[in-house]
């Protein structure tokens, strides 16, 4: 057997194909969403001077529940200026008309966590088709 071959058919197969009933749920949800927006995330603190301080390596999961507690989620973390690259997320929502409406297709919520700092949990992060936004996100140290 050669390598590539042997490499198919040890690498792990697609999540959707693990379980038919998932896939079946997902797959409206996937055709629906065929829109995407961006965000970056830029992370930081402030020392007792009040300087923002970059965090590198902060661990960002942005997620929304989208059928019956199955989640979208994507895991990223930040680089050495405290900012991630922008993550590409499926939206419905056009502008933040939508969101006023209360398209709840639009939002979602990351966990944010770093060394030595307090977990942060962010909600109702607005997400557009074509646009790319940056959310900041200030955190604070454990004592």
């Amino acid at each position: 057997m050669s390598q590539q071959e042997e490499n198919k058919t040890n690498s792990p197969k697609p999540f959707p194909n693990d379980n038919p009933h998932v896939w079946k749920s997902l797959k409206p949800y996937m055709n629906e969403y065929t829109k995407v927006g961006y965000i970056i995330f830029h992370v930081y603190y402030e020392n007792d001077a009040g300087e923002k301080i970059p965090i590198e390596n902060a661990q960002i999961v942005i997620a929304k529940e989208i059928y019956d507690s199955y989640f979208f989620s994507k895991c990223v973390r930040t680089n050495h200026l405290g900012i991630t690259n922008p993550i590409v997320l499926p939206t419905l929502c056009t502008d933040a008309s939508d969101v006023r409406k209360g398209n709840q297709s639009c939002v979602y919520s990351a966990i944010i966590k770093a060394p030595n700092m307090k977990r942060q949990d962010i909600h109702d992060i607005p997400v557009f088709d074509g646009v790319t936004s940056t959310k900041s996100i200030q955190m604070i140290q454990k004592k």
